[in-house]
């Protein structure tokens, strides 16, 4: 218990202590600052960077620095407009809920019932004005059609052909859209772990940045939190190179190979669709809405007119249909505002994917303009991208990723040049050359399920007693 009080001081401390400076500091000046031996350190530094929004850099001397910014800002602390969202997240969620339940029940039933009124309205014209037999043999004719009305509207609710989306499924996907597939929430955390496991253990901020397309402040605050969430170390090389070491990773019994390694640029995310159905199939959506918003709207007109309804039948004829189908074309006429502004933002984040995978090229080896526009548009099944295009994503990774233009006096050309990714991608082919590491777990020498009698009797096992 006493060591645990004397963590959690250390760490009160040190918290304090960060929080009084904000600005950038070293290890060195937390110890000093703080008068915390750098054991005790380490592990409540750890701690801290896992808690809290962190970025890291490396100075030309071998030094990493740290920043914790003007205030320690907590991980996953919510900001007050995205609780706002997720409540309106909430809220949308549960109408949905609600009106799934009455969304194909509602039309259907409501359109069977509008037809049954149109047939039987027919048929009491007909008995006008038609003699007594043939009046009959039209009657029950007309009935038949009826029959045939809801048999039909029977078959589209209970539609289930192996492969194919249920008129239901149609139905609800017209209103709220296709289910997108939401990505796994660690999948970075898996990714890094599988790539580091197949690279020695050790990383680079321009591999994170390839990896998830990161800016170089967000790979900077990410680097910071997976080495404390993954036991690692900041090292800094001979050349100045900041990099990540994780050897606790690189242990284990279970292969991850499983977890597939894609760069940023190879993403593959699926499109925003408006409704995902058939053109015939929405069509059809579309008509039948249409004939329950008429006949409600008519009800509604010619109410005390052709006719006198009561209260209650005005409003489950009347106001009840003609609400809900307003309602049924307003969400996807809405909606599709935002898939519309969902598929720019798709389109500019796939310009950005093919501008960054020719920035990335030869190890980010400093490029022109016409070199990066033949990189970009060098598979001719892709959009081809017109200079202005590139230029203008090309001015926005500038600053991004910290990179910098340079003339050429010689050739009188400009070079995009992007110094710290191309040294560190550099830099991490040597050191992973020079690094001998083992991945093997060695022999177990003590087994928790084995007896006691066994565990006296394996041999060594004397050897393990204290």
């Amino acid at each position: 218990m006493k060591v645990a009080l004397q963590e959690k001081e250390v760490f009160a401390r040190l918290k304090a202590w960060v929080e009084e400076q904000r600005r950038p500091f070293t290890l060195n000046d937390a110890a000093a600052g703080t008068g915390i031996a750098m054991q005790d350190l380490v592990h409540a530094f750890d701690e801290l960077i896992e808690k809290y929004h962190c970025r890291v850099q490396a100075t030309a001397q071998g030094d990493v620095i740290y920043h914790f910014g003007n205030m320690l800002r907590r991980r996953h602390a919510k900001t007050a407009t995205e609780i706002l969202l997720e409540i309106l997240d909430i809220l949308w969620k549960g109408f949905q809920v609600l009106y799934k339940v009455c969304i194909a029940l509602m039309m259907m039933i409501y359109f069977g019932v509008y037809v049954t009124i149109l047939l039987i309205a027919l048929i009491m014209l007909s008995l006008a004005s038609k003699d007594g037999r043939s009046g009959r043999r039209e009657f029950f004719s007309n009935l038949g059609e009826i029959v045939k009305v809801w048999g039909y509207l029977f078959d589209l609710a209970t539609e289930t052909e192996e492969g194919k989306k249920g008129f239901l499924a149609s139905v609800y996907d017209f209103v709220f859209g296709p289910p997108r597939k939401q990505p796994d929430k660690l999948n970075n955390e898996k990714e890094l772990a599988a790539f580091l496991r197949k690279k020695k253990g050790i990383t680079v901020g321009a591999e994170l940045q390839a990896l998830a397309g990161w800016s170089t402040d967000q790979m900077e605050e990410f680097l910071a939190m997976y080495v404390a969430k993954f036991h690692g170390r900041l090292k800094v090389s001979e050349d100045g190179v900041l990099y990540a070491e994780f050897d606790e990773l690189l242990r284990g019994k279970v292969k991850t190979n499983e977890t597939p390694i894609v760069y940023y640029w190879d993403e593959d995310e699926p499109e925003y669709l408006w409704t995902g159905n058939e053109l015939l199939r929405n069509l059809g959506i579309v008509s039948m809405n249409a004939f329950n918003l008429l006949m409600s709207f008519l009800v509604l007109k010619l109410d005390g007119t052709l006719f006198d309804l009561t209260p209650t039948v005005r409003i489950l004829l009347g106001w009840v249909p003609f609400i809900y189908s307003v309602l049924f074309f307003a969400i996807p006429l809405g909606r599709g505002v935002w898939i519309l502004k969902k598929q720019y933002e798709q389109h500019q984040a796939h310009i950005r994917r093919r501008v960054m995978k020719a920035v990335f090229e030869k190890k980010a080896a400093p490029k022109t303009l016409e070199q990066i526009e033949r990189l970009v548009n060098a598979d001719p099944n892709m959009e081809s991208l017109s200079r202005r295009t590139i230029q203008k994503m090309m001015d926005k990774l500038l600053i991004e990723l910290r990179g910098k233009l340079e003339a050429d006096t010689s050739s009188g050309k400009v070079y995009y040049v992007f110094d710290r990714i191309h040294n560190e991608l550099e830099a991490i082919q040597t050191l992973r050359k020079q690094r001998q590491v083992s991945q093997d777990l060695s022999d177990v020498i003590l087994d928790s399920n084995a007896s006691s009698h066994e565990s006296s009797t394996r041999p060594g096992a004397s050897d393990s007693r204290p």
